[in-house]
C-alpha cells in the first residue's frame, strides 16, 4: 500500500517562467499553497521541487504552536539557543540589546499574539496593530525587527511554513513636523526661564 504523499506538486506559469508550487492542507484543514521556487523543467527540478515541499509542510499534521509557547525565552540571555547560536557565529550583540527586545516581545507582542498559533499569524494583523500603538516609529521598528527574527527562525526550523513578516516595510522616519516660535511663544517662553 502506497503512502499519500502530505502534499501536491504542480506548476504554474509566471512572469519568470513555469515554476513548482506545493499544495497542502494545515492541521486545521485550511489549504495552503506556496512556490518552492524551483523551475518547472526537468525531472531533476521536480525532485529538488519535492525536497523544497517537505520542507515547506514541515512536520504534517503536527500542531503548529501558539507565539507564546514558540517565543517565551526567544531574547532571554542565558536560556535562548538562538543567541548562542549567533554568538558561535561571531555575530555580537549585547546582554542590554537581547533584554530589550525580551522586554518589547514580554510586555506588546505576546500579551496580543501570545496565544495565537504561529501558522495564523498574518502580516495586515501585525500591521495593523503596530499602527496603533502609542510608540515612536523607532520603537516600533525594532519590535518589528524583534517579531520578524522569532518568525524567520521558526521557518527555517520547519515550524512553520513561510514568515509573514519577510517582506513588511519599516515604518517610516515619521518625525514631528518642526516649526519656528512665533513671537508670542518666544515671550512666554523667555518669561518662562526668568522665572525659573
Amino acid at each position: 500500500m502506497r503512502l499519500r504523499s502530505p502534499f501536491t506538486l504542480y506548476s504554474r506559469e509566471t512572469s519568470k517562467g513555469a515554476v513548482w508550487y506545493a499544495s497542502w492542507y494545515d492541521a486545521d484543514g485550511r489549504r495552503r499553497i506556496r512556490s518552492t521556487g524551483i523551475a518547472a523543467r526537468g525531472a531533476s527540478n521536480r525532485k529538488r521541487a519535492e525536497v523544497k515541499a517537505v520542507q515547506l509542510v514541515g512536520r504534517p499534521g503536527a500542531r503548529s504552536p501558539t507565539l507564546a509557547e514558540y517565543a517565551r525565552d526567544f531574547y532571554r540571555w542565558e536560556a535562548s539557543t538562538w543567541i548562542a547560536r549567533q554568538h558561535a557565529k561571531g555575530r555580537g550583540f549585547n546582554r542590554q540589546w537581547a533584554q530589550s527586545q525580551q522586554a518589547m516581545l514580554d510586555n506588546y507582542v505576546l500579551p496580543r499574539f501570545g496565544a495565537l498559533r504561529m501558522d495564523a499569524l498574518t502580516r495586515p494583523m501585525v500591521e495593523s496593530w503596530l499602527v496603533t500603538l502609542p510608540l515612536s516609529n523607532q520603537t516600533r521598528n525594532q519590535m518589528l525587527y524583534g517579531l520578524r527574527t522569532v518568525l524567520r527562525e521558526a521557518e527555517s526550523e520547519g515550524i512553520t511554513a513561510r514568515n509573514p513578516l519577510e517582506h513588511v516595510e519599516p515604518m517610516g522616519k515619521g518625525g514631528r513636523k518642526r516649526d519656528v516660535f512665533s513671537l508670542e511663544e518666544l515671550r512666554l517662553r523667555s518669561l518662562r526661564r526668568a522665572r525659573g
